[in-house]
């Protein structure tokens, strides 16, 4: 079996033959079990514990074999659907391009009037140094403050481990995730200064549930790799929005890395 799947089922029919055994025998058993899991094949094993085994590996390979084919499709389907998208990005932009008029007559005024701290304008801009803007660079990050509040990755880890028993055929490891969350806190923390806002376990399972998929309403096709998001989450942090606080949850919303993708990733 592959490294790349780290879980197996185990099916209660089993339990009719497993009850024949002895403690010992169902402990050897189960090692045996997750040596095979592991791409190991147990080394001695008695007549009892030998057809027992040869059953459940059997339907471990068949399991693993159907696993493998729907991640090769999902990963075929993804690369069509992520090809045909990028296509009419370009498209898009090559008709707004054909659509711009550059006026030649530019008016230069020599006086210039500094706005007032007071006013709503400037308050804005010294408020929230995104507000105003959409799809400009941010290239500075902001200096961290010492007031934001302790966070814990570890309980991040275990909600994503949570979540994770929930999923069946999920395309991304359980290590690959946390990846995903550790290296997006990250960004939170160097461009916004302060510690990302805590997330429930629940709405872990549902930012989870979007990683892998471009489009909100994906059925079955897997169109981003989990390798792409350290582009994605860089690209997105330095990209000005109009009202945005760069939450997770924004991140995964509507066609934020739609665009991003297609920015980095095409």
């Amino acid at each position: 079996m592959s490294k790349d799947k780290n879980s197996f089922v185990l099916y209660t029919d089993y339990w009719e033959q497993i009850n024949l055994l002895t403690t010992n025998q169902k402990g050897e058993l189960l090692t045996a079990i997750f040596l095979h899991a592991m791409g190991k094949e147990p080394e001695q094993l008695d007549a009892m514990c030998k057809m027992a085994y040869a059953f459940i590996s059997s339907q471990m390979d068949r399991d693993f074999n159907k696993w493998e084919e729907k991640v090769r499709k999902r990963r075929e389907a993804g690369k069509k659907g992520g090809l045909a998208k990028a296509n009419n990005a370009r498209e898009c932009l090559a008709n707004q391009a054909d659509n711009v008029i550059v006026n030649d007559t530019v008016t230069v005024n020599d006086t210039v009037t500094e706005p007032d701290n007071d006013s709503d304008s400037a308050r804005g801009r010294q408020g929230d140094p995104y507000k105003g803007y959409k799809g400009a660079q941010l290239d500075k990050p902001v200096a961290h403050r010492a007031t934001s509040p302790s966070f814990d990755f570890d309980v991040v880890c275990e909600q994503i481990r949570q979540a994770y028993e929930e999923m069946e055929d999920y395309p991304y490891t359980e290590k690959e995730v946390e990846t995903i969350f550790k290296t997006y806190f990250k960004y939170y923390r160097k461009y916004r200064g302060r510690e990302h806002p805590k997330l429930s376990t629940e709405n872990i399972r549902q930012i989870m549930n979007k990683l892998p998929y471009i489009d909100e309403n994906h059925g079955c096709t897997q169109d981003i790799e989990a390798s792409q998001y350290e582009q994605l989450i860089s690209k997105h942090f330095r990209t000005k929005y109009e009202d945005c606080d760069y939450n997770i949850n924004h991140f995964v919303s509507g066609r934020i890395r739609d665009l991003r993708f297609f920015e980095e990733c095409y």
